[in-house]
């Protein structure tokens, strides 16, 4: 269940999924649809900042493992745009620091 937050109203319901192509994207689509949520999902993180910022979401699931991420502007630029947003990072095993650097980075 997501609590609720200051958002625009135009965000609320909805969740921006941003993962490779695959199996696991499929599922984690169909898990936030589940929960009631609106999915739109972006299989990179610069075009994710663009949807993001036409189409204000709630909730931003991040693989950094799809992704094969490194740095972490990709977080930085979304608590920019909206402070509230909730970012709930998926963290491969043996990433420790890149999840702290995403962490610290918003």
């Amino acid at each position: 269940m997501i609590l609720p937050a200051p958002f625009a109203s135009d965000a609320r319901g909805r969740a921006l999924l941003v993962m490779a192509r695959g199996t696991g994207r499929i599922e984690a689509r169909h898990a936030l649809r589940a929960v009631g949520l609106q999915v739109q999902t972006r299989s990179e993180p610069y075009g994710a900042v663009r949807a993001f910022a036409e189409r204000p979401a709630e909730l931003v699931v991040l693989s950094l493992a799809d992704l094969g991420m490194t740095d972490t502007g990709f977080v930085r630029t979304l608590r920019r745009s909206n402070p509230h947003v909730r970012i709930l990072l998926l963290v491969p095993d043996g990433t420790r620091e890149l999840a702290v650097e995403a962490i610290s980075a918003g």
